[in-house]
């Protein structure tokens, strides 16, 4: 239900705190530019982090399942849900943009190419 935040550059490295938000375990994490970080949960919800603050800044509904993954491209976000779909969001209206339908019985990971998005 929380991310920790280490300070691996202490020696020894440390804990600097914890982001707390999702009301189910955080399944997914990727750091973003400008000192934020997206997260994906059981709850199914994307959350956007600041990380100088240590707190959640905007919450991202629409998944009906677990987020397996997410990623961040400038001020976009995907993620990718056992719902069987990836959602494009863009983060600084808060809203989703589009969403692809899989063929699968879930969709686990994805990873970018160029201009190709590959889900499995």
């Amino acid at each position: 239900k929380s991310i920790r935040v280490w300070d691996i550059a202490a020696a020894p490295p440390v804990c600097a705190g914890e982001l707390r938000g999702h009301t189910a375990a955080v399944t997914s994490l990727a750091a973003a530019s400008g000192g934020r970080a997206v997260s994906g949960g059981a709850d199914c919800s994307i959350r956007v982090w600041d990380l100088a603050l240590m707190r959640e800044t905007l919450r991202l509904d629409g998944h009906t399942g677990l987020v397996h993954g997410v990623m961040v491209l400038g001020d976009m976000a995907l993620s990718i849900s056992q719902d069987k779909s990836i959602r494009v969001w863009d983060v600084r209206a808060g809203e989703s943009v589009t969403t692809l339908e899989t063929r699968s019985r879930g969709c686990y990971g994805m990873a970018l190419h160029e201009l190709k998005l590959l889900s499995a």
